[in-house]
């Protein structure tokens, strides 16, 4: 099974909503790994805010004494949030430019931005507006 990779300079989620920048490791060992222990926790709640049994569980989820995360609650987040338990961050990646959906205005990384096109995949791409899945389905019933 391919390992996911998680953008850097860009963070989204399996859903493809940009997540908020990665905390910065200043200082000790303990601060660092309860910056990014509450990172993940409230990113995930962010990403699963429409379930609630989902929510419970990420809200059960506290870091331990030395501010990082037990492995199977870390492996939960990220099943969650990235769809791999195993993701890694890679730090070389480019930064992802964002779509925003002229519909609902949400914004969405580019694999999760739709364009109509035609039987030639051309010609309507140009001029179509950039539209996330719901809103695509929802205009053009497909």
């Amino acid at each position: 099974m391919k390992r996911v990779k998680i953008n850097a300079k860009s963070p989204v989620s399996k859903s493809g909503r940009r997540l908020t920048p990665f905390p910065k490791n200043k200082g000790s060992r303990r601060p660092a790994n309860l910056a990014w222990s509450q990172w993940l926790i409230e990113n995930t709640l962010e990403e699963v805010k429409d379930s609630s049994y989902q929510v419970t569980l990420v809200r059960a989820v506290k870091p331990t004494k030395d501010g990082s995360l037990t492995m199977g609650d870390g492996y939960s987040l990220n099943e969650l949030l990235f769809g791999d338990p195993e993701a890694r961050i890679d730090w070389n990646m480019k930064k992802v430019k964002f779509y925003q959906c002229k519909d609902c205005g949400v914004e969405k990384d580019p694999q999760n931005i739709f364009y109509y096109v035609d039987g030639n995949n051309i010609s309507i791409t140009k001029n179509a507006p950039p539209l996330c899945k719901e809103c695509y389905l929802k205009r053009y019933k497909h």
